[in-house]
């Protein structure tokens, strides 16, 4: 249905789930993707930079330094800020829309 209206698929896929659903992607000629707080590798990251696919970034990026080094080359025009709030990412901690000037 996606396909055949032009509309994105919002996805939660990550680490090497991400690398899954990119195979299901493609094989199925899906050109319109959001893969919604994106967690993954450095290789996967390239792969969905080359299917010009949106990610978003959350709160995530300000306490893990992996993530951080692999969203920092991302394509800005293909990247979407969120902060997935409220959710507890750690104790006492809870993302808030405000934290939106943070990412």
């Amino acid at each position: 249905m996606a396909k055949e209206y032009h509309l994105p698929i919002i996805l939660h896929a990550v680490y090497e789930y991400a690398d899954i659903v990119c195979d299901l992607l493609e094989k199925h000629g899906i050109s319109y993707a959001h893969f919604h707080w994106f967690k993954g590798s450095k290789e996967t990251m390239e792969r969905v930079i080359r299917n010009g696919y949106y990610i978003s970034i959350t709160p995530n990026t300000l306490y893990k330094e992996k993530i951080r080094s692999i969203v920092s080359f991302y394509p800005l025009k293909y990247m979407v800020i969120e902060t997935d709030g409220p959710w507890e990412f750690q104790v006492n901690q809870i993302t808030h829309p405000n934290m939106i000037k943070d990412v």
